[in-house]
């Protein structure tokens, strides 16, 4: 069976949405099925209105096209006339059965929806919504929604969400989750002795980088072996989070470290060493950094927005604290570090949830189900 793959960006660049979609990709090439992607030449998002461009050449399966660098309202990326009418016989001749596309809120869904209305192709979309973000509601999104034939969501508030606000029927959403490989799984008997707090994502700003560092320079002075370590990729809002950084004392500021597009080697390391993973961000869709956390028997704090909410119900590991306020980011902290007895609870939770639910063959094997 032949399948087409459309995102905005695609690893080694990296994403949560794309991130999804790839491993999704991966699952049916070694079913033995045929897949071709259709993505562009940029590293992330901020890209769509900058020169630079990512390095990495086309292969066999993933054509990269070049985009128009636009500062306009419209819906990025627009990829450029002539190299997207040459793409296009390239997937004529491919004649995919089923197209997945995603994430929103960019140009790929109508990119997409075209795909399907040429080839008279199956429409898979992967959304990644923000339910909180307005940039999601605009009306070309709602109608790619309505006209796909199957709805990738990766929470039930999500499902929910589509269902209750934009009408669509519940029938043709399948609810995911995000995931791990299964080598990325590993126990823990202790999380005591660990000394980093981490975090790990794009420095955007709805990810609030700045509620963590400010959390930490008030545990600084209690804990002084405590570590702060940020992993992610940079984005045009980073000079605002270096700001907060230059405003630290140098005792502070010198406990503080950045690792720009970690590798999965380096991901791996620091949440072995973390004393928890927390994500203060304002918006999600899932929280794929959660998932990758547990799997390593580390145990997680975030924001108490619908998507983690739920993701921490039902992984039963960690702990949710108050959108924006720093007090209750900090008493979340300083109860995983003065309870390890729950830390290992929470350890042990999660990681079973991970295993048993969120491996991406299993999650792959779902998806083929239902299809």
């Amino acid at each position: 069976m032949n399948f087409l793959f459309v995102s905005h960006i695609w690893p080694p660049a990296t994403d949560g949405g794309s991130k999804i979609l790839s491993k999704i990709e991966n699952y049916f090439s070694k079913k033995n099925n045929n897949t071709l992607v259709i993505t562009t030449n940029c590293s992330l998002s901020d890209d769509f209105v900058k020169s630079k461009y990512f390095k990495s050449p086309s292969s066999k399966n993933i054509l990269r096209l070049p985009i128009i660098k636009t500062h306009r309202h419209l819906p990025k990326p627009i990829f450029k006339i002539i190299p997207f009418f040459t793409t296009l016989k390239s997937i004529s001749k491919f004649n995919p059965s089923y197209i997945f596309a995603g994430p929103f809120p960019t140009a790929i869904s109508l990119y997409s929806l075209l795909f399907k209305y040429i080839l008279k192709s199956k429409l898979i979309l992967l959304p990644c919504f923000h339910q909180t973000d307005t940039d999601f509601n605009q009306f070309y999104i709602k109608i790619c929604l309505k006209k796909a034939d199957l709805i990738l969501a990766l929470t039930q508030s999500e499902k929910n969400f589509f269902h209750n606000n934009f009408k669509i029927n519940p029938h043709k959403i399948l609810v995911i989750g995000g995931g791990v490989d299964k080598e990325f799984l590993k126990t823990s008997k202790s999380t005591e002795y660990k000394k980093y707090i981490t975090f790990i994502g794009n420095f955007a700003s709805h990810k609030n980088v700045e509620l963590l560092i400010s959390a930490f320079e008030k545990l600084s002075p209690i804990y002084p072996d405590l570590k702060l370590f940020l992993l992610g990729q940079k984005t045009l809002y980073f000079p605002k989070i270096n700001q907060t950084i230059k405003k630290l004392t140098p005792k502070i500021r010198s406990k503080i470290k950045f690792i720009f597009n970690p590798t999965q080697f380096q991901i791996k390391q620091t949440l072995d060493n973390s004393i928890c993973l927390v994500n203060p961000s304002n918006q999600e869709s899932f929280g794929l950094v959660f998932v990758e956390a547990l799997a390593r028997s580390i145990p997680i704090i975030g924001t108490d927005i619908p998507p983690v909410k739920e993701l921490i119900a039902k992984t039963q590991g960690g702990l949710i604290f108050k959108q924006n306020n720093l007090d209750s980011l900090i008493e979340q902290i300083l109860y995983l570090i003065n309870n390890p007895k729950k830390a290992q609870m929470f350890v042990k939770n999660g990681f079973d949830y991970i295993k048993n639910n969120l491996t991406w063959d299993k999650i792959g094997e779902r998806i083929e189900k239902f299809l």
